[in-house]
């Protein structure tokens, strides 16, 4: 029988890492749902590998945590890699997909340009969440 351990909930990483969770969750959900809209299939790439991969690794910490398998901190050098990686790809693909509709030129004829901005910031928002997570992490190690 496995048992499952949620006292990590009750600490501020644990409810960081659900926050973050949940907000990489409504990101994909927006990226898939409106689109990036820039002129570089190179940028689409970055954002289209970026947005899953964050949702995928948290997901493994919340499982490695609810099974207790791992706990906050425990990994030190793995969670604070994971981390700030995350935060500055998460940043730059949440800048990349905001500037990216601010320069596309055929935006008047966009009909979800309110869901390609929401995307964005909610991307960017995501990467603040995590830098604040990696700097819980480290003060608290």
């Amino acid at each position: 029988m496995v048992d499952v351990n949620l006292e990590w909930l009750r600490s501020a990483n644990g409810i960081l890492k659900i926050l973050a969770f949940i907000v990489s969750v409504i990101s994909l959900g927006l990226t898939y749902g409106y689109g990036i809209v820039t002129t570089s299939q190179t940028t689409i790439n970055f954002c289209q590998i970026i947005i899953p991969t964050t949702a995928f690794i948290l997901f493994y910490f919340i499982i490695s945590y609810a099974f207790d398998e791992n706990k906050p901190g425990k990994l030190f050098v793995m969670e604070m890699c994971f981390d700030v990686f995350q935060a500055v790809f998460n940043i730059a693909t949440g800048s990349l997909m905001v500037s990216g509709y601010n320069n596309y030129s055929l935006k008047p004829f966009l009909l979800n340009a309110d869901g390609i901005v929401a995307a964005g910031s909610m991307v960017l928002i995501l990467g603040g969440i995590i830098l604040v997570d990696a700097a819980l992490l480290f003060k608290n190690r």
